[in-house]
């Protein structure tokens, strides 16, 4: 991966009106394709614990994810589009946000930002694990593991609010798009359980702090 930033300095732009900065070379593997489909990575280099790492695995490994999204939170920052092809992983396993592409509207609140990007991690979660566990796959455990590792009831609040409601039927239809081929799988009844279950573990934690 070799990021590329656009540079909006004053000084000395190039002939093309537009400055380039080129970070340094991040070697890194996708979470998506290590989680999601990893019988489909012929050469995993030097992150040959990914290609080990089995769902079970993966699921434990959940709270670190979370962690990574809730301190670019606290850091003032969003990801706009917080799924898996946006989150890498380095050699020694630490998990990295990338390639923020997509913004919110300016007019959505920062604290309703945050929770758009946590129910995002949490579909994407679900949906490359099911992929990955078919019949075996349970929601549960993946909502559990992202609500209890994420640090802030400001957010979750707002999170199970956004929740409380099925989504318009013309909102449906988005989702079902953003969960088919954002995400790489599912549909709009996966987004369904997804929502009930985050619903009732939000609860369960927020009564208990």
């Amino acid at each position: 991966m070799l990021p590329a930033l656009s540079d909006w300095g004053r000084e000395n732009p190039d002939p093309t009106g537009e400055r380039l900065i080129l970070q340094p070379f991040l070697p890194s593997v996708n979470a998506y394709d290590a989680i999601a489909r990893p019988h489909e990575v012929s050469d995993w280099g030097p992150f040959e614990w990914a290609g080990d790492m089995s769902a079970e695995d993966w699921i434990e490994h959940i709270p670190a994810m979370t962690t990574a999204l809730a301190y670019m939170h606290s850091q003032g920052k969003v990801v706009g589009e917080a799924i898996l092809p946006n989150l890498v992983f380095t050699e020694d396993g630490l998990p990295i946000w990338v390639d923020a592409e997509v913004s919110y509207r300016r007019e959505i609140p920062t604290l309703q930002q945050h929770a758009f990007d946590l129910r995002n991690l949490t579909l994407s979660l679900s949906s490359s694990l099911r992929q990955r566990m078919g019949a075996a796959f349970d929601t549960h455990s993946v909502v559990t593991a992202v609500v209890n590792a994420y640090p802030e009831p400001a957010v979750l609040q707002q999170l199970a609010a956004l929740l409380e409601k099925p989504l318009p039927w013309c909102q449906r239809l988005a989702m079902n798009e953003f969960m088919r081929y954002r995400i790489g799988a599912g549909s709009n009844e996966q987004y369904e359980h997804v929502r009930h279950v985050l619903r009732e573990q939000i609860s369960r934690v927020l009564e208990g702090k």
